[in-house]
């Protein structure tokens, strides 16, 4: 595929490397080209963010570079003498043999980070605190293990501690020279890194103007796009008791930061899971849809494969449930209709609702009165909609008729009307 003008470089100098090994099967430009709107606008923002973070990194090393740029060793004795140098109780806390000596005096105990730069690296400004090189010890900001962010050959060395000496103190003049190009050098590789995710924004910034919707890559969902009380498309794969293997659903709540909860209009298993069709499933998994994506994925077979080719990449990599199973039903799977020898299965709310009673022995108080008649209206909500999507199907008429009978009796076992306040 042709490449936009004045655009040079690969995908992940866009991105950035790490981000794109969290996208399994989104690998070059071709692959992002035949992405729909929302999933551009989403790699976008990343790059937006991949270029910040690079701005970052320059600032940090350019401050470096002039830090150690003409200095001695003198100089920063000078500058140590502005900041503590204490003396510590050093012990083992504790009885624990595998404990590390530490600083154990109460001084120590309320020592603020930035304290001691250039003279011990335990409270530097300049020490790894920010980098999971040690452990943080019970005693202020100290870092029990450290490095040193001005000496990059010092950055992860494993015996510098906390009361370790100032290794710039002591280094020669050279030596600092060298780190100050070492950094200087920095500067100049992420200034070329920047201006080619700067590249990369504009590619994406063009893509974007013509890109028509689509579904998202599994990898790219947002859980805010599943609404509660949306509808969605469920995956029932083998073992559903009816016709189809699409199952029409309903989001009832998101459970975490990950996941939501959903029921299936009609109970989509029997052997095994009687009347079984609620579900939690994370909000990436490709097994459920919105209608929307099912209908367009189902049509992207002939009209936009290569589309459908990197989605079903994506989703295959995610799960070894994703098999050609999934990808076969996928391209041409029905959507679930009430199997002909289906035998009515109602849930039972009211003999669950009794033993409940039976257990408080008094009234709920109010929070889990409100549970209870939100639950009571989602349960009418899918009814309604189970109802409006079968039409005139008998044996869902009937079902439905007597689920909704079975809700009524529980709530009015639990609550009179004019409590509940619904009709």
């Amino acid at each position: 595929m042709e490449q936009k003008l004045g655009y040079k470089g690969e995908l992940k100098e866009a991105m950035g490397a790490s981000f794109l090994e969290q996208i399994p099967a989104l690998e070059t430009w071709d692959h992002v080209e035949v992405l729909g709107s929302e999933d551009m606008c989403s790699l976008f923002h990343e790059a937006a963010d991949h270029k910040r973070r690079i701005t970052n990194s320059i600032r940090h090393a350019q401050g470096k570079a002039e830090l150690l740029s003409g200095k001695s060793a003198s100089y920063f004795a000078a500058e140590a003498k502005k900041y503590e140098n204490p003396d510590m109780e050093i012990g083992l806390p504790g009885d624990d043999p595998n404990s590390q000596l530490e600083p154990i005096d109460e001084g120590s105990s309320r020592r603020l980070f930035l304290s001691t730069t250039f003279n011990i690296c335990g409270w530097c400004g300049h020490n790894t605190h920010n980098k999971s090189l040690g452990f943080w010890a019970q005693c202020g900001g100290c870092m029990i293990k450290t490095g040193c962010t001005l000496i990059h050959e010092h950055s992860d060395r494993a015996d510098l501690r906390f009361n370790s000496p100032c290794l710039l103190k002591i280094a020669s003049v050279s030596d600092i020279l060298a780190e100050a190009r070492f950094f200087q050098k920095e500067v100049e590789r992420l200034s070329v890194e920047k201006e080619r995710a700067n590249s990369g924004i504009e590619h994406l910034r063009e893509l974007m103007r013509s890109a028509p919707s689509k579904p998202r890559l599994a990898s790219l969902r947002l859980l805010s796009e599943y609404k509660e009380e949306g509808d969605v498309f469920v995956w029932v794969g083998p073992g559903s008791s009816h016709k189809g293997v699409w199952a029409r659903a309903v989001i009832w709540e998101h459970e975490q930061k990950d996941c939501f909860r959903f029921q299936t209009y009609l109970p989509v298993y029997s052997s095994g899971y009687p009347g079984r069709n609620k579900f939690v499933y994370k909000y990436w998994a490709p097994s459920v849809l919105q209608p929307h994506e099912l209908t367009y994925l189902q049509m992207a077979v002939k009209s936009d494969p290569e589309f459908f080719k990197i989605w079903v990449e994506n989703a295959v990599k995610l799960g070894d449930r994703y098999t050609s199973k999934f990808v076969s039903d996928l391209k041409k799977g029905g959507f679930v209709e009430p199997a002909d020898d289906w035998n009515l299965t109602i849930c039972g709310p009211v003999d669950s609702t009794k033993k409940a009673l039976e257990v408080l022995q008094v009234d709920r108080p109010p929070t889990h009165l409100r549970e209870w008649s939100l639950l009571r209206r989602l349960h009418r909500e899918l009814l309604r909609k189970t109802r409006n999507y079968y039409g005139d199907h008998e044996k869902v008429l009937g079902w439905t008729d007597a689920h909704y009978s079975s809700i009524n009796e529980a709530i009015d076992l639990l609550y009179p009307k004019e409590e509940d306040g619904e009709d």
